[in-house]
């Protein structure tokens, strides 16, 4: 289970206090009921740091060779199919949750202690789906073990030029990408969080950096506080409804 991380307590708001949230910071708010800091009020974002679709991959068992054979194939098969993930509010039991919700199937979420065990028992057709990490599902799909369906970004993803997004596929709308970003505390002064994006966009654009990121299916963001912080409103309600539909809630 992805927790609920806090704010320091007594952070000073001088720019040298800096915490690194991820996705699971948008969707805390509609997961707890309740939590030690103001999503909003507590934090101010400084800049998002690098970005990584998920794929969709199926075992090869399964007769779908695209999303809209494997929405069709599920509609027919109400039930039947299992997705796995890493737990209970990750990043991609999310993405199947929302998967489930736009394309209007039933499926089952199995939880596993981990992304790779989930992983295997996919390989191993326990299971008969998933939305995982690039770098952690592309060797398995290059070997005909799983099969790509698409990428869960709004933008096909470079190593895989030809696979399509599933907004492109027929989910319009559909994104979801694992993110991380950075924030300092609410009355850090505007100038300080400008230098520090600043500074953040300039070492994101070293090719070294570009290249360290990629490898790790990343892409370096580097996008303003304000672009940063009409994201992070956007993706609060966004997650509330999946966490709604999914009856998620942790006490």
């Amino acid at each position: 289970m992805n927790g609920a991380p806090a704010p320091r307590s007594g952070a000073q708001s001088d720019g040298y206090t800096v915490q690194m949230m991820s996705l699971t910071f948008t969707v805390n708010p509609s997961l707890f009921s309740k939590l030690p800091y103001d999503t909003v009020k507590d934090l101010i974002p400084v800049t998002m740091v690098a970005s990584a679709p998920l794929m969709l991959v199926v075992h090869p068992s399964l007769p779908a060779k695209s999303v809209s054979e494997f929405i069709a194939y599920a509609k027919t098969n109400p039930g039947k199919l299992n997705f796995g993930s890493g737990g209970p509010g990750t990043t991609p039991h999310l993405a199947g949750e929302m998967l489930k919700t736009m394309a209007g199937i039933q499926v089952t979420h199995i939880p596993y202690k981990g992304g790779a065990p989930a992983l295997a028992d996919l390989i191993g057709g326990q299971i008969q789906f998933m939305c995982e990490n690039i770098p952690g599902t592309l060797p398995f799909a290059k070997t005909g073990k799983l099969r790509a369906l698409a990428v869960t970004d709004l933008k096909r993803s470079p190593p895989l030029p030809e696979l399509p997004t599933l907004d492109e596929a027929g989910l319009k709308g559909y994104q979801i990408v694992g993110w991380n970003g950075l924030f300092v505390p609410a009355g850090t002064p505007p100038a300080v969080v400008n230098r520090l994006h600043a500074e953040v966009a300039r070492a994101l654009a070293q090719p070294d950096v570009k290249q360290r990121l990629a490898t790790m299916g990343a892409d370096g963001v580097g996008n303003t506080p304000r672009q940063f912080a009409e994201f992070i409103k956007a993706e609060i309600p966004k997650w509330a409804k999946v966490v709604k539909n999914a009856g998620l809630k942790v006490e």
